[in-house]
């Protein structure tokens, strides 16, 4: 339900804050171990938060649905490559750039202000798989459901995607690009059942975008 959404969010500040403190030390203004480790808390935060809220309510964690196949992965990847194409095109059309405060901004900043060996790779586990993985279970298995179960899926589609693009942090043109990328992976999981649906083609289409970023700025 929404309370439980609701919930959810509140522990995540209460895992994310402490976790934060913890980190930081470890970064010494290393911009991208700033980006790898606010990343790494928010996955944990997330994760912790989620299991504690679904056996809270005596829901099993296979119920958010982990189940997946070759057909469900492929469908996965072929929606981020074709999500990527199209961010891509329509970034090139019409001049669209992420804001500098962003998510898509700090990996940008992080790749031009610190580059080594753990560079790309950092940035690649960061994007492609802690990002996805915590995003996904949140904002499409627990707000998304909670919505969706409350108010009904086209209400749990638009609000957790509009909430899903606020959180991004970018408030140019390009959150028009994350809230339909937001979409899709609402619809993903709906028409799935399947959160590893979603997490794939998130992933693919953030590991893209980090690649081809790392490559222009060579």
């Amino acid at each position: 339900m929404a309370r439980d959404a609701l919930s959810a969010a509140g522990l995540i500040l209460v895992f994310l804050l402490p976790l934060a403190a913890i980190l930081m030390p470890f970064v010494k203004r290393d911009p991208v171990k700033v980006l790898f480790f606010s990343i790494l808390a928010q996955a944990i935060a997330i994760i912790a938060a989620t299991w504690i809220i679904t056996r809270k309510r005596g829901v099993p964690w296979s119920k958010l649905g982990w189940r997946g196949n070759g057909h469900m992965a492929a469908i996965g990847i072929g929606v981020g490559v074709a999500i990527f194409l199209l961010v891509q095109l329509l970034g090139w059309l019409f001049a669209i750039q992420s804001g500098s405060g962003s998510t898509n901004g700090l990996f940008a900043g992080a790749m031009t202000q610190q580059r080594s060996l753990y560079t790309l790779p950092a940035l690649l586990l960061a994007s492609g798989i802690l990002a996805p993985l915590s995003e996904e279970l949140f904002f499409r298995g627990v707000l998304y459901t909670g919505l969706s179960n409350s108010f009904g899926s086209a209400i749990g589609i638009m609000v957790s995607s509009a909430i899903f693009t606020v959180l991004h942090g970018d408030f140019s043109l390009a959150a028009l690009l994350i809230f339909i990328a937001g979409i899709v992976f609402a619809l993903l999981y709906k028409k799935s059942g399947s959160l590893m649906v979603p997490i794939i083609a998130h992933g693919v289409h953030n590991l893209l975008t980090t690649l081809a970023a790392f490559m222009l700025m060579g």
